[in-house]
């Protein structure tokens, strides 16, 4: 659950929220929560762009700040079309082993086609991009 401290939104196990237009978008790549799901949103490509880059160069624990994220769903403002997969080191499938499929949320989403993007500790995730729903979906498999 979230919960506000401070002023700034904290939470450690799952956010859902279909109307997260409140929200400081500035704040973003501070929202550490394991999973999160956001619909109609402030948070533009370029703030999901920083929070994973973030988690790529993040040298934490699995689990702990931005290495929490287990899985995000985002409606992202303004559109996608520009997603900067190149600089948030996202490579197409590879050769690396992988499921496919997630579930939750009582949801299936489909990484089929997403990209890679492998931590320097060897954490793997998949990120796709949705552009007929302005939405970005991040899921880290090794967990």
């Amino acid at each position: 659950m979230g919960c506000i401290f401070n002023g700034t939104l904290q939470c450690s196990d799952w956010i859902v929220a279909e109307n997260f237009r409140w929200f400081d978008a500035e704040q973003f790549q501070d929202l550490h929560c394991q999973l999160i799901r956001l619909q109609k949103t402030h948070v533009t490509s370029r703030h999901v762009e920083a929070l994973i880059i973030k988690w790529r160069n993040s040298e934490e624990q699995l689990g702990k700040g931005v290495k929490n994220i287990k899985f995000f769903d985002v409606q992202v403002h303004g559109g996608v079309q520009n997603f900067d997969f190149l600089g948030v080191g996202a490579q197409p499938k590879g050769s690396v082993q992988r499921p496919n499929e997630f579930n939750v949320f009582n949801n299936d989403y489909d990484f089929t086609n997403a990209f890679d993007i492998i931590h320097p500790d060897g954490t793997l995730a998949s990120l796709k991009v949705v552009e007929g729903l302005d939405r970005v979906l991040f899921v880290v498999w090794n967990r």
